[in-house]
């Protein structure tokens, strides 16, 4: 299934995980925002600012659910987003036929090789 953007109207998996088309200065998914992390200490994905850039159009990152950690609570950058919480794509996109949009190997815990922990794979030649 081909997912495709048009202006005002958002369909299916991109809908459903924060699709952004215009956006590329997002919150640190890291330190929520904060700026720390842990507390007391400047966060080292965003530098302390709170703020991250992400060339758009951007993606919610499907490996650490927009968290930017690999575990809750495990202070371990996704090594998906880089802690971002959000990942660049390429349109058009549809589904990794592998992992099932879910951005997971279906027999490990490591990201899919094939979309590399995406969820989703560019479609190429359209």
């Amino acid at each position: 299934m081909e997912l495709k953007w048009s202006p005002g109207n958002i369909v299916g998996l991109l809908e459903k995980r924060g699709f952004f088309k215009e956006f590329n200065n997002v919150d640190c998914a890291f330190c929520r925002g904060s700026g720390e992390k842990p507390k007391g200490s400047r966060c080292s994905v965003c530098g302390g600012s709170g703020k991250v850039s992400v060339q758009p159009p951007i993606l919610e990152c499907v490996y650490c659910n927009g968290r930017g950690e690999e575990k809750t609570r495990s202070n371990v950058t996704c090594t998906v987003c880089r802690g971002k919480g959000y990942v660049s794509i390429k349109e058009p996109v549809e589904t990794c036929s592998k992992c099932g949009g879910k951005g997971v190997e279906p027999h490990s815990k490591l990201p899919c090789i094939v979309c590399r922990g995406k969820g989703v794979i560019t479609i190429k030649g359209k």
